[in-house]
């Protein structure tokens, strides 16, 4: 019998091993497009979260970002309070330009002021 591995090595293998996954993949092919930028300024995630709720979800205890689902286009923004942005889940490189293009100035408006 193998010995238990430990760590969260040892329980990726362990769930691994105990779950199946069955698919099948019917001629279709799915390309999507990211991005990411600096903005060159830090960003409240916090208040950002207040304002923008609907579209987005924080939790800084479990994840570091902000993620922003953009509606239109279909993107998926995750905003780090370093001004780092990742746009991710475009159906074209059109859509990580206007979608970066409707985030920006909602990311000046919480932009925190340097001491």
């Amino acid at each position: 019998e193998r010995e238990r591995e430990s760590g969260w090595v040892g329980v990726f293998v362990h769930v691994r091993m105990r779950v199946r996954v069955e698919c099948v993949l019917v001629s279709s092919l799915v390309s999507l497009r990211n991005g990411s930028a600096d903005v060159k300024f830090h960003i409240d995630l916090n208040s950002l979260f207040s304002e923008h709720n609907r579209y987005s979800s924080f939790d800084p205890e479990s994840f570091p970002g902000l993620t922003y689902r953009m509606m239109d286009p279909d993107v998926v923004i995750l905003i780090f309070c370093s001004g780092k942005v990742v746009l991710t889940k475009a159906k074209n490189p059109d859509h990580v330009v206007m979608a970066f293009e409707k985030i920006y100035p909602i990311l000046e408006q919480f932009r925190l002021k340097q001491s």
